[in-house]
C-alpha cells in the first residue's frame, strides 16, 4: 500500500476509535476559551476538548480617603466674600455652581422657593457613580453651601419648609449654633437624604448641606455591586467637611437675632434676648 494511503487509513482509524490525543494544560496555568476546529485529510472535522473560561475579577472602587480631621492630604477652602472656611480632601474639587442630578435640584438650598434670591456659593462632590444594572444603579453624595441676603430667606432661614413636619434641633459647629433640619424624600426605590445646617450670620442666611441621592434597588448580586460600607465612607467624607466649617469674620453686633418661642413654636426676630419661654437660637 502506498505510504499516503497508509497514513490516511491511520488517521481515519484514530478518529473513529476515539483515540484523538487530548490537549493538556500545565498545572497552575489558566486558559482562555478559543473557537478552534481541526480538519483531517479526509474532510472530517475534529473539535478539541472544551476548556474552562477565565473568570474576571471585578474589584470595588478604591478605598475612601481618611477623615478630614487628619490634615495630611487635605486643603482648606476659604471664602473671603462671605467669611467662612472648611477643609476637604485634596483629590476633590470645589465648584461655584450646584449641578442638578436626578432628584437633586440646583437651587441655593434644598427646596428653596422659586421667589428666593439666594445664590450657590460652593459645592464639593465626594462621589458619583452610574452603575446600571448593578447596585446602586446611581449614587451621589456632596456638600453644598448657599447664602441669601433676601429678608424673606433670612426670616425663614432656621425654619423647615412647609411640607417638612420635622422640628429642627440645634447643634454647635466650631462655636456656632446652627439649626439642624433633616432632609428626607424617597419613593420607587430611590431616595434623597441629608441634613441642612442653617445659621444667620451678619444678616445673611447660610445653608450648609450634606446630601446623598441614589437608588436602593437590588437585583441579583453581582461582582460589580458597590457595598454600602464603601458608599457610607464617601458620605462620611461629606459629613467631615461639614463639621470643619467655621466663620472667619467677626459677627456684626447690629445683626438681628432669632429666638424660638416655646409656646407658639415659631421663630421670632429681636435685637435683644427675650424673656420668658423664648431662648436664643444662635449667636453668630
Amino acid at each position: 500500500m502506498p505510504k499516503r494511503l497508509a497514513l490516511s487509513a491511520a488517521i481515519i482509524s484514530l478518529v473513529f476509535s476515539g483515540c484523538t490525543p487530548a490537549v493538556q494544560t500545565p498545572i497552575g496555568q489558566t486558559t482562555t476559551t478559543t473557537s478552534m476546529t481541526q480538519t483531517t485529510s479526509v474532510g472530517l472535522t475534529v473539535n478539541p476538548p472544551a476548556q474552562t473560561p477565565v473568570t474576571q475579577q471585578i474589584t470595588s472602587p478604591p478605598a475612601v480617603n481618611p477623615p478630614v480631621t487628619q490634615q495630611t492630604g487635605f486643603k482648606t477652602y476659604t471664602n473671603a466674600n462671605y467669611g467662612f472656611e472648611f477643609t476637604y480632601p485634596e483629590n476633590l474639587t470645589p465648584l461655584n455652581t450646584f449641578n442638578a442630578y436626578n432628584h437633586l435640584g440646583s437651587t441655593w438650598r434644598f427646596q428653596a422657593p422659586d421667589t428666593s434670591k439666594g445664590i450657590p456659593v460652593v459645592s464639593i462632590l465626594a462621589y458619583r457613580v452610574e452603575n446600571i444594572p448593578n447596585y446602586p444603579r446611581y449614587f451621589d453624595t456632596e456638600m453644598r453651601i448657599g447664602v441669601s441676603k433676601d429678608p424673606a430667606d433670612v426670616r425663614d432661614c432656621l425654619l423647615p419648609d412647609p411640607d417638612n413636619t420635622i422640628t429642627p434641633t440645634q447643634q454647635t459647629i466650631n462655636g456656632v449654633t446652627v439649626s439642624v433640619i433633616p432632609i428626607e424624600d424617597s419613593g420607587m426605590m430611590q431616595y434623597l437624604e441629608g441634613t441642612s445646617y442653617r445659621v444667620v450670620h451678619n444678616g445673611m442666611c447660610f445653608a450648609i448641606e450634606q446630601l446623598k441621592n441614589g437608588s436602593d434597588y437590588r437585583d441579583t448580586p453581582s461582582p460589580k455591586d458597590i457595598s454600602d460600607s464603601v458608599l457610607d465612607g464617601y458620605t462620611n467624607q461629606v459629613a467631615d467637611m461639614v463639621q470643619s466649617f467655621k466663620f472667619t469674620n467677626k459677627k456684626n453686633p447690629n445683626a438681628r437675632r432669632l429666638f424660638y418661642d416655646e409656646n407658639l413654636r415659631v421663630f421670632v426676630i429681636a435685637k435683644n434676648r427675650c424673656s420668658g419661654n423664648n431662648r436664643n437660637l444662635y449667636a453668630s
